[in-house]
């Protein structure tokens, strides 16, 4: 029954994509996500600090910038995120499920002549490529829960990471308003399925794995060091959003 709902969760991004409008830029969104952006240009600084954060006169742009090593994006979309970290200094890989978010994704970076981004198709039941690559960062946002082998692909992260490398991943918090449009498939391994009268009506019928608490999200990468939790809300769009956001490091 998993294998059947991963392939129809993996078809029902590939409908999402191919359904969006084209144009000859990219799809998805355009602009990379905030959380990220202040993740990664804010660490060099003290995040459990509240002195030492803002001891960055004279500091302040350089520390946000010229950053080295391979980072790799679950579910780039349209490739806003990788752009970004690009620019800050990475080598960037992606994945991608769908087929055409990833032949776009080609035609993009052949056009603009971007060479350090490489994507590849991938299939969620197996282990990440890009084989003789270490991650100095590996971060999926707003997708990584759909993967439902969530365990098994934890364990390859954890060993794809350099030693003390990060990962960031988000997570629909309990207090989403999704929330209310779920029908329960698993209520052991938190499996969730998104309702037929889900107001997102391209993603109905997506399967997700949907953590009750915290220290649900927690268990998940208890391999890993310096674990923390954030929390992200807006009620400016018509849909209330809350996000658990979940980061930590190669011990």
């Amino acid at each position: 029954m998993k294998k059947n709902l991963q392939t129809s969760s993996t078809k029902i991004w590939e409908s999402y994509y191919n359904k969006s409008e084209f144009h000859d830029k990219w799809q998805g969104n355009q602009y990379p996500n905030e959380e990220l952006i202040k993740f990664i240009s804010n660490q060099r600084k003290n995040p459990y600090d509240k002195i030492r954060y803002f001891e960055d006169i004279k500091n302040d742009f350089s520390s946000k910038t010229n950053f080295k090593g391979n980072v790799l994006e679950f579910g780039f979309g349209g490739l806003a995120n990788l752009l970004m970290l690009k620019d800050k200094g990475y080598d960037c890989f992606g994945l991608e499920v769908s087929k055409t978010s990833i032949n776009r994704a080609h035609a993009y970076l052949k056009k603009e002549k971007i060479e350090d981004i490489k994507c590849k198709l991938w299939k969620p039941d197996t282990k990440i490529p890009f084989k003789d690559k270490k991650f100095n960062f590996i971060f999926g946002l707003q997708c990584i829960y759909y993967n439902l082998q969530l365990s098994n692909l934890i364990e390859n992260i954890y060993e794809r990471l350099e030693n003390n490398g990060q990962f960031l991943f988000s997570f629909f918090s309990f207090k989403h308003e999704y929330n209310k449009y779920t029908d329960e498939i698993d209520k052991k391994r938190n499996l969730v399925k998104w309702s037929n009268d889900h107001p997102s009506f391209r993603i109905r019928g997506a399967t997700l794995y949907q953590p009750k608490t915290e220290n649900d999200l927690k268990s998940l990468f208890h391999r890993f060091k310096d674990l923390r939790v954030f929390l992200t809300e807006s009620n400016q769009l018509p849909i209330f959003q809350s996000w658990w956001y979940i980061s930590g490091r190669k011990r």
